[in-house]
């Protein structure tokens, strides 16, 4: 993923290095094994090659944590990740009362744990399609960009 994000680019390893005052071997390194890559430098390569999509892939094919988590939401766009989001939207209102009724003292009791898991479970899927919707936003917003940018100055390829 980093290569290719490089390589989209248009970025030679020694470029990279240069804009992120990150090695050009341990750039080298990280395409091979991500896995050692400190997340601030993953933060510094993706700035450096405009793309989002390396955060996404990082915080949850790479980080530890997102695995675990399971962060990962596939949405093929745009279109798809508003209609999942409108989706969810129309669900929350189904729990809604539910919510309300197990929360409203305050306490959560044994009677309304399973009513809890139920509201939980759609909480995460809400916050799934928002992050969905947002990274899809992110990137149309970042593709107007570059179609109105300068073509950057290090733009070379090794």
């Amino acid at each position: 993923m980093l290569a290719d994000a490089r390589n989209e680019a248009g970025l030679s390893l020694e470029c990279v290095s240069e804009i992120t005052n990150v090695p050009r071997k341990a750039i080298s390194k990280y395409e091979v094994a991500p896995e050692e890559a400190p997340p601030e430098r993953i933060l510094k390569l993706a700035e450096a090659y405009h793309n989002k999509d390396v955060l996404e892939w990082y915080c949850t094919d790479v980080c530890p944590i997102g695995k675990e988590q399971h962060c990962k939401v596939v949405v093929n766009g745009l279109t798809s990740a508003a209609m999942t989001f409108l989706t969810e939207l129309d669900d929350v209102q189904s729990i809604q009362k539910l919510l309300m009724r197990v929360t409203c003292d305050g306490k959560i009791d044994a009677s309304e744990i399973e009513d809890t898991e139920k509201f939980m479970t759609e909480i995460e899927h809400i916050e799934r399609a928002i992050h969905a919707l947002k990274s899809k936003v992110a990137q149309e917003m970042d593709r107007l960009e570059k179609e109105k940018s300068p073509v950057h100055q290090h733009r070379r390829v090794s």
